[in-house]
């Protein structure tokens, strides 16, 4: 998915969360708030708070573990800087990627000012590392926790969020909000030495013909192809097992042309230990030497992986 493209998808979501919230807190929240009301940061190292009567956090009740976050600071009159959170497959406390896109477990982060008149917003790129939220209280009257995250606009002005921290009243109704066992999915590792996290994660296969999914970031793609497994155990890949439908593969997904994919060359050797697989979800791990197509350097990958299956 194009940068710019996938930024339009992740918005979308975002405005269809504040959407579904109505704004504001809608006294559905039984047993009285929770939390200091506090929700602060630092903007590119400037000092920001929230106005009280702007801090709103929702759930979501149509988004499986959906939460929105939102705050306005208003100064020197009318210019105005705000913050939001949209978050997705969230099941408790815990720390949560922001740059992934409805299908990964996680959220996004967005930014918007107006300044003199002027207005501009700001999300975080879907790279699956433009920052992350850690979830330290969440119960159906409080949510708390910290944030940092990087955001940028079409024109690729960038806004440094950093120090982010929240403890307000949740809107509820009474309740966190369900998620199904199979919603939403990660997968995390290195490629080549370097920190991939998936912004993207779907589904192409699963029950008796075994699982596979594909995963992107802004850098590569990794897919994992696990035909024919039904059952934990320890699954050795090469280039011959491909033909089975089982294998790891890399494609590189920036940079010039042509770009290298790697995982059916020869000398691929990893290992995919599945240790947990039910008609729901896929946990396991990954490590190995994947060889290039049409040869050239190998690339080392490493990493684990939490699927659910539809």
């Amino acid at each position: 998915m194009r940068p710019f493209a996938a930024r339009l998808v992740a918005g979308g979501f975002a405005l269809m969360l504040l959407a579904a919230c109505g704004g504001g807190d809608d006294g559905n929240d039984p047993g009285g708030g929770g939390g200091s009301g506090a929700f602060t940061a630092v903007v590119d190292g400037a000092a920001w708070s929230a106005d009280d009567i702007s801090i709103g956090a929702q759930t979501v009740p149509s988004v499986p573990g959906g939460f929105v976050i939102t705050g306005t600071e208003t100064t020197s009159g009318s210019d105005v800087r705000s913050i939001g959170m949209s978050l997705y497959n969230i099941r408790g406390t815990g720390t949560y990627a922001l740059g992934v896109l409805p299908t990964t477990i996680g959220g996004i982060g967005t930014y918007g000012e107006s300044v003199s008149g002027a207005g501009a917003g700001f999300s975080t790129p879907l790279t699956g590392s433009a920052g992350t939220v850690t979830l330290t209280v969440l119960t159906p009257t409080r949510i708390a926790g910290t944030f940092a995250f990087e955001a940028s606009d079409n024109a690729a002005a960038t806004r440094s969020i950093t120090q982010g921290q929240f403890d307000v009243p949740l809107a509820s109704g009474g309740a966190l909000p369900s998620v199904p066992d199979n919603a939403g999915g990660r997968l995390t590792g290195t490629v080549g030495g370097t920190p991939y996290n998936a912004s993207l994660v779907a589904v192409t296969q699963s029950g008796a013909a075994g699982p596979a999914f594909s995963t992107s970031s802004d850098a590569y793609a990794v897919t994992i192809s696990l035909g024919g497994v039904t059952a934990p155990g320890s699954y050795a890949i090469t280039e011959q097992t491909a033909a089975a439908g089982r294998y790891v593969v890399v494609n590189q997904t920036s940079g010039p042309a042509p770009r290298p994919a790697w995982g059916t060359g020869t000398g691929t050797t990893a290992t995919v230990e599945v240790t947990s697989l039910t008609a729901a979800r896929v946990q396991g791990t990954f490590t190995g030497t994947l060889g290039r197509q049409g040869g050239g350097a190998p690339v080392v990958v490493s990493g684990d992986f939490d699927v659910g299956l539809p």
